[in-house]
């Protein structure tokens, strides 16, 4: 599923959300927030924290128990949004394919 943010003025597409289930998703009945992304020039204005706060509104709606993500400790916008609405490391590793340590995170509902 893709939530996708638009300007308003122009209909410019500025930003996406990407969810879809993963075998340890399925297993906890939540969605993995694979992709989340804002233009540059729309950041720090809270586009990615409605886009997840629409995201967590559908998906509890149709009787998930939450979403995982994650996010890449030296991403301190997404960390940020993701604390907001309640997401929690639940696992601290390093990903050697991006090499950088990385946040499991979950938004329970």
């Amino acid at each position: 599923m893709l939530f996708v943010a638009t300007d308003s003025n122009n209909d410019q597409i500025i930003g996406i959300d990407m969810f879809y289930f993963n075998p340890r998703d399925f297993n906890e009945n939540t969605v993995h927030e694979g992709f989340i992304g804002v233009l540059p020039e729309y950041q720090g204005q809270g586009i990615a924290t409605i886009m997840r706060q629409q995201a967590i509104k559908h998906f509890k709606k149709n009787g998930l128990a939450g979403i995982s993500t994650r996010i890449s400790k030296n991403n301190l916008g997404s960390l940020h949004s993701a604390e907001k609405l309640g997401f929690k490391p639940v696992e601290e590793y390093y990903d050697e394919a991006m090499g950088e340590e990385r946040y499991y995170q979950v938004c329970k509902f």
